[in-house]
């Protein structure tokens, strides 16, 4: 069902940034959407209008490389939607970005409506390559991931008030901390994503590592077998955590007992993996659960996944949509609707960022409704096709 809508999908393109993009996030709502660009700037985007509304000068020198909708929690308290950018300087600003619907719409001449609420900044002076936010009952902090070390901010005060440092288990990595030279590469992360009070880190030492976010201890920590970890991805429907490695394989864990118990391998190892996201869609009394990778060779996969008592099954019927330039970063925009008196929809959008440094740079949004209505613009090409690729049971 997912691939038949998908083979008639389209791609409109979104205009504006000057450079690569290389994150994505989707506000409460699921109107709007941010992303973050080498260019230096974040754009929030009006996914109905497909304009741009916002945009913010977030580090002049240096690429943005991340950003973060905060939760509703803090948006209530400051009467409109928080954004979190994270730089290549190390530096992290907070901004309130009210919607058009809030005030007055930007114009061409003048496309802001942004207030700088608060800068953190980490004093390695390395890049942010982890930007997300934690929250309990009554208040929200962000979070940051700079080098090998991970630290919690309070953003009504800009002051730390925890964090950590990783050591690595790698002795290439540990060799070049004691030994550093110009072309050194220490311990880095490059995600981290929470749920609940675990925080999980992606380290390019090949490890996954996993803490509780209030105390700081550890409660396990997950292997690719040496292999840069990208992008982590947890599944809020099943006990599942997807770890993309770059050798071109998502791994995934049990987050019961830890174990890795399936493994996806592309037709493209040469290619490098930058991400996966769980996806979940579900049309009438079909449910369906679908884990999404997308790599450098431009290519976005869908796998097909049946999860039953909370053990997990990859279908080898996958999907491909192919674009032309490399994909950095993709968020699911979904929704849920009646069409009909009979018949209950579950309409997604897609948003792929990325771009090869060159005139093919740009921010897509693949949009697929239920009845495989087509949208199409000037720009990348998409087509989708059945992805010979194979899956590795554990």
């Amino acid at each position: 069902m997912l691939k038949e809508r998908l083979e008639t999908a389209k791609i409109r393109d979104l205009y504006g940034h000057e450079d690569r993009c290389f994150d994505s996030s989707v506000l409460d709502g699921e109107r709007f959407v941010a992303t973050a660009s080498e260019d230096g700037t974040a754009r929030v985007w009006d996914i109905y209008s497909y304009e741009c509304i916002n945009i913010i000068n977030s580090c002049e020198h240096h690429e943005v490389l991340r950003v973060a909708w905060a939760p509703a929690i803090v948006s209530q308290v400051a009467g409109a939607p928080i954004l979190a950018t994270a730089n290549a300087d190390g530096s992290a600003h907070v901004w309130r970005c009210p919607p058009p619907s809030m005030s007055s719409p930007p114009s061409m001449s003048s496309p802001s409506n942004h207030k700088l609420l608060t800068t953190v900044r980490h004093e390695n002076g390395e890049q942010i390559y982890g930007c997300s936010w934690a929250q309990d009952e009554t208040e929200a902090w962000l979070v940051t991931g700079c080098g090998d070390e991970v630290l919690v901010w309070d953003i009504t005060t800009g002051v730390q008030i925890g964090g950590w440092k990783f050591e690595s288990d790698s002795p290439q990595t540990k060799r070049r901390k004691s030994n550093p030279r110009p072309d050194a590469v220490g311990l880095t992360i490059f995600d981290i994503q929470i749920l609940d009070n675990r925080l999980a880190s992606a380290l390019s030492d090949g490890t996954v590592r996993i803490q509780n976010i209030k105390t700081a201890n550890a409660i396990a920590q997950l292997s690719t077998g040496g292999h840069r970890v990208a992008a982590i991805s947890w599944s809020c429907k099943t006990n599942h955590l997807a770890v993309a490695a770059t050798l071109g394989q998502v791994l995934i864990f049990d987050t019961n007992s830890w174990h890795h118990v399936a493994s996806t391998s592309t037709s493209s190892p040469s290619s490098t993996l930058y991400g996966c996201a769980w996806f979940y869609h579900h049309q009438d009394d079909f449910k369906q659960i679908t884990l999404l990778s997308w790599a450098s060779d431009g290519h976005l996969y869908f796998w097909n996944i049946s999860s039953e008592d909370h053990s997990i099954n990859l279908e080898h019927d996958t999907t491909v949509i192919s674009l032309d330039f490399p994909i950095f970063h993709c968020s699911v925009i979904s929704s849920f609707h009646t069409k009909s008196s009979s018949t209950n929809v579950n309409d997604f959008r897609l948003l792929l960022v990325g771009g090869d440094g060159g005139a093919q740079s740009s921010t897509t949004v693949a949009l697929i409704e239920p009845d495989s209505a087509v949208y199409s613009s000037a720009g990348a090409r998409a087509s989708a096709s059945a992805a010979e690729e194979e899956i590795t049971h554990i």
